[in-house]
């Protein structure tokens, strides 16, 4: 499994984007304003590759499932979870990833009800966490450039800090 944001032309500060977070707010609703400024810039595409295929996501829409469920991947790394269901709707197709722990690395598989056949049936990743780890700091950096108010929202920063 692999996945990135993909920088496609020199990033800048967005002038007019605003956004609205309430105390009551989720985290959800956080990240979401993450992938509202990532979606603003248009020079950002989100990248994920498994099973054999690179998968047809975008950064509206998909990238925040993706980053909702960050935190769980990690924790299956770790050993903390013996495993996590990736959730991830693709085009209106619904694929999910079953992430196992099993010793040093993490068993990747397709347990999707759809008819969607993966070219390969299970991979095995055993620096998921280097890989979640070098994301989330490229996608602060990026938040640091085109909007660096929202690094600063509470539940932001809690949600950083928890790769740390």
């Amino acid at each position: 499994m692999k996945f990135d944001l993909i920088i496609e032309k020199p990033l800048t500060k967005l002038t007019d984007f605003k956004f609205e977070l309430y105390d009551k707010d989720s985290l959800t609703e956080a990240l979401s304003i993450i992938e509202d400024a990532i979606y603003e810039t248009h020079k950002i595409k989100f990248y994920f590759n498994s099973l054999g295929e690179v998968w047809n996501v975008t950064v509206f829409g998909d990238l925040s499932v993706f980053l909702e469920q960050l935190d769980d991947i990690l924790k299956v790394t770790k050993g903390i979870k013996k495993q996590h269901i990736l959730d991830f709707y693709e085009v209106g197709t619904n694929r999910k990833l079953l992430l196992i722990h099993d010793k040093k690395i993490v068993e990747i598989k397709n347990i999707s009800t759809t008819g969607w056949t993966p070219f390969i049936t299970a991979e095995t990743q055993d620096n998921l966490d280097i890989q979640i780890l070098f994301f989330v700091n490229k996608l602060e950096s990026i938040i640091e450039i085109i909007c660096p108010e929202v690094n600063q929202i509470a539940k932001i920063k809690e949600w950083y800090n928890s790769f740390q």
